[in-house]
């Protein structure tokens, strides 16, 4: 875990220099992108827990992530900018986290007139969905991950 965090500092630095170089000057907005980071991390983990200890007893779930994981990267607005959506597509569409966090993060470190998280969801009221999300996904990886542990070496 100390080599992601390093890999991710790491990519950051260079990330930063990319934006400064882009002749995007820093703004106090950036001071929100390791709050995102932080609740992407916490997603991540929940996904990561609930995956690999699931793995081990339903050797299936490797053939279901990928499809997953799929559909999550063309959901997820890395490719089209929420905003380009219709207006009754945007909302159901931020529902996704990492829409959610793609969004804000543009929001906050590239271009500050591009809506925000809340502006793309219809209010700061409906980021509680995917906040609720990640909080969700996190507590059941863990539970998950503590339930099926103990059993790990006779399933293997």
């Amino acid at each position: 875990m100390l080599g992601a965090a390093f890999d991710l500092a790491a990519n950051l630095i260079v990330v930063f220099i990319f934006v400064l170089a882009a002749g995007i000057d820093p703004r106090v907005s950036w001071l929100e992108l390791p709050v995102i980071v932080a609740l992407l991390a916490l997603l991540v983990t929940g996904t990561a827990l609930g995956l690999s200890a699931s793995y081990v007893r339903h050797r299936d779930v490797d053939q279901i992530w990928v499809l997953l994981r799929q559909a999550l990267f063309y959901g997820s607005a890395i490719f089209y900018v929420v905003a380009s959506l219709p207006t009754d597509l945007q909302r159901p569409v931020m529902a996704n986290p990492l829409t959610a966090a793609f969004t804000q993060i543009r929001h906050a470190l590239i271009d500050p007139s591009a809506p925000s998280a809340a502006a793309a969801s219809g209010g700061a009221v409906r980021l509680l969905i995917p906040l609720g999300i990640v909080v969700l996904t996190f507590v059941a990886g863990v539970w998950i991950f503590r339930r099926e542990s103990p059993l790990v070496a006779e399933n293997l």
